[in-house]
């Protein structure tokens, strides 16, 4: 991928480098049969969609305006709904059939996608109460 992409841990990185590979892919075969420009006009699509979730990551960090566990979720959905729209502007007769099975493949992998992203923010969660119990547990030895 080569640009940063803001992660909460390495299991999200993970999976949202998954997730960019199963769109590449996608992008590849409904372009398939259309000139080399058509993959390429895809990349800013991409760019601004990597570009806005690590915007919104900086500002869980500094200010919450959202909270992490909807940010989490919001690359994915972004680049489900701008791949289906990529996709349906390139449909005609001739490969309709395949650009909708296409379409259903990515939607498939992103239910999957989400599904290892709620998994993943479960884990987090719980790895995070137990460190502010360990604090707190810490903080109260230290004050006895």
């Amino acid at each position: 991928m080569g640009k940063f992409l803001k992660t909460i841990n390495k299991k999200h990185k993970s999976i949202l480098t998954n997730y960019l590979a199963m769109v590449d892919e996608f992008v590849y075969n409904v372009t398939e049969c259309e000139p080399a420009e058509k993959w390429k006009m895809f990349k800013p699509l991409k760019t601004e969609a990597i570009r806005l979730h690590n915007e919104l990551g900086k500002d869980i960090e500094n200010n919450e305006t959202i909270h992490y566990t909807e940010w989490v979720f919001m690359l994915p959905n972004f680049l489900l709904f701008g791949s289906m729209g990529f996709a349906t502007a390139l449909k005609n007769t001739d490969n309709i059939t395949e650009i909708n099975e296409d379409i259903r493949q990515l939607y498939a992998d992103m239910s999957d996608t989400i599904l290892n992203l709620d998994d993943m923010l479960i884990k987090h969660q719980n790895e995070m109460e137990r460190e502010q119990l360990k604090k707190t547990k810490l903080k109260k030895q230290h004050n006895d």
